[in-house]
């Protein structure tokens, strides 16, 4: 009986959840779609600094492997 419960209630937060996403992805739509020169603007700093940082950390991983004779030849 336990289980059965907490797999209702389980489902029905799911639920509600689809729900609020769905919203929020329409809000979200709306507030591109009323402007979206303004929102890239603001967008694209952020995801050129992501990019540059993710980037970085990658290379660093990469060549943190390699010795410098390897490098180096």
């Amino acid at each position: 009986m336990y289980i059965l419960f907490k797999t209702l209630r389980l489902n029905n937060c799911v639920r509600e959840m689809t729900q609020y996403y769905y919203i929020l992805a329409d809000a979200a739509a709306t507030f591109f779609n009323s402007n979206p020169r303004l929102v890239l603007d603001i967008a694209s700093p952020i995801i050129e600094d992501t990019a540059a940082t993710v980037s970085k950390a990658l290379a660093a991983r990469a060549l943190s492997v390699l010795t410098k004779q390897e490098l180096v030849p």
